[in-house]
């Protein structure tokens, strides 16, 4: 039997627990440092939360218990889980449940084309959530490599290992099949936007526009909150239309390119909605509570791009990232993130942190 420390959330509660698992010929016991039983979870009935990677975190739930997860980042456990539970790493076409997928996508299509124009952005975020992770990730590649083109990656080390440090913070206690990317560029804009498949992009000059390391924190995790209710997918669904989806389903990559290379600058502001951005404002500051961060980054960042132009309602940050007029103002957004601060909040990066962050560009 070989035992592996992991994370349990079971669903219910908003608890983290920090559990042991063991594994036996039938399944995974899941138990608590006192050595209670939390779980017992079949192979036959384990689901993978995205397709398991070696050397990446395993991201578990099973039939039995859908609504929770196990975390797992120890190596050791990704050979033993391959032996145990081959079906978890086949590819997505050979599953059944793909093709279950696929029928749904197709369903959805028939719906949408007779809907004609209007039948698709209505369906945008249905058709989203049923396409598979690793779809999603490859469109976010390239469509991130198509808005950055020929842009300097700023890859300074200590700056890039600062960002590392802080993304993995404010994602620690996310229960997310994604793993966040994130890429600072010199662009002379002040934006910072995430794309399919967890990518997000922040150009220096909205760096430079923040003035804490908890006010690029705001931003990050409100990026991140796009990012886990799949907005960036549904946006480019919307935006890209059926064709998007046919591509994604027979695997030809290059009618999504000659979108994506159309649309150009358009996709870098992706169509959010009102409610699109209030859902991941307020996502934002229950990571950044999570995470222990001071919360009040995000509404200063808010406010003071309000400030910089005076207009309070369209605010600062409509303009000056091109963003579209469907979106809140920037004074409206900085009333609903403004929230008490929690007593055991720590600095978001160190001083020698920050600093170094700040000039990841050079």
């Amino acid at each position: 039997m070989d035992a592996y420390s992991a994370l349990y959330f079971d669903g219910l509660t908003a608890a983290r627990r920090e559990v042991t698992i063991t594994l036996f010929a039938e399944g995974i016991s899941i138990a608590e440092a006192g050595g209670s039983t939390l779980a017992f979870w079949p192979f036959i009935g384990l689901r993978a939360l995205g397709r398991p990677r070696r050397n990446r975190t395993v991201r578990l739930t099973s039939e039995i218990a859908p609504e929770a997860r196990l975390v797992v980042e120890e190596a050791a456990f990704f050979d033993r889980l391959e032996a145990e539970a081959p079906q978890l790493f086949r590819h997505p076409l050979t599953r059944p449940a793909t093709w279950g997928r696929i029928g749904l996508i197709g369903g959805l299509l028939v719906v949408s084309l007779a809907g004609a124009y209007y039948g698709v952005p209505y369906l945008a975020r249905p058709i989203a959530a049923a396409i598979p992770l690793e779809w999603e990730e490859g469109l976010g590649k390239a469509v991130k490599a198509r808005l950055i083109g020929r842009a300097k990656q700023c890859k300074e080390a200590a700056g890039e290992a600062a960002l590392k440090r802080l993304v993995a913070r404010l994602a620690g206690k996310l229960d997310t099949p994604y793993s966040f990317d994130v890429t600072v560029v010199k662009v002379g804009m002040v934006n910072a936007f995430a794309v399919p498949g967890g990518h997000i992009v922040v150009m220096d000059k909205m760096l430079r526009e923040t003035r804490t390391p908890e006010e690029l924190a705001g931003i990050l995790a409100h990026e991140m909150g796009h990012v886990t209710e799949r907005h960036p997918m549904a946006s480019a669904i919307r935006m890209m239309g059926i064709a998007l989806i046919f591509d994604m389903i027979v695997g030809d990559s290059s009618g999504i390119m000659e979108t994506v290379a159309t649309m150009g600058g358009v996709l870098i502001a992706f169509s959010y909605n009102r409610d699109d951005e209030r859902a991941a404002d307020a996502i934002a500051i229950r990571i950044l509570k999570d995470a222990k961060v001071d919360p009040r980054g995000l509404e200063r960042v808010f406010l003071r791009l309000v400030k910089k132009t005076g207009d309070e309602e369209k605010g600062a940050l409509d303009r000056l990232t091109q963003f579209f007029s469907t979106h809140p103002g920037l004074a409206e957004r900085a009333r609903n993130v403004k929230v008490e601060v929690p007593k055991d909040v720590s600095p978001a990066l160190d001083g020698a942190d920050w600093r170094a962050l700040r000039k990841i560009c050079g």
